[in-house]
């Protein structure tokens, strides 16, 4: 199917840190396919790429996005501990503890939870 053709692609991209392929092939992705699954992936995918580059600014617009279009969605968990890194990273400690609070209340009893509590 193409649509996993394109998130392969733009995974394999992201994996060989060639961040800028890898958000305009997930972006593709997102514009081509909005409905599809892997789109709802790619969109945590593009957050993932401006964290890897230090644009946190970006990268916390892209993993609020994610969280706002897929409140159940796989990567609630993960997504809301790395807004919470991405918050650090921006001096947003504030943020960054109501943000791991709700992991936490959401989330109990996933890896990033247990993350959070060593971080206090």
């Amino acid at each position: 199917e193409e649509t996993q053709k394109l998130f392969q692609i733009a995974t394999s991209d992201f994996n060989a840190g060639r961040f800028d392929i890898a958000i305009s092939g997930f972006q593709d992705l997102v514009t081509r396919f909005p409905e599809s699954e892997e789109s709802k992936d790619a969109q945590y995918w593009i957050a993932e790429c401006h964290y890897a580059k230090k644009q946190f600014e970006e990268a916390e617009k892209g993993y609020l996005l994610y969280f706002k279009q897929n409140q159940k969605g796989a990567k609630v968990c993960v997504v809301l501990y790395k807004l919470g890194m991405t918050y650090e990273k921006l001096d947003k400690s504030k943020s960054r503890d109501l943000v791991w609070k709700k992991l936490r209340d959401q989330c109990p009893d996933s890896e990033e939870a247990k993350l959070t509590k060593s971080r206090k």
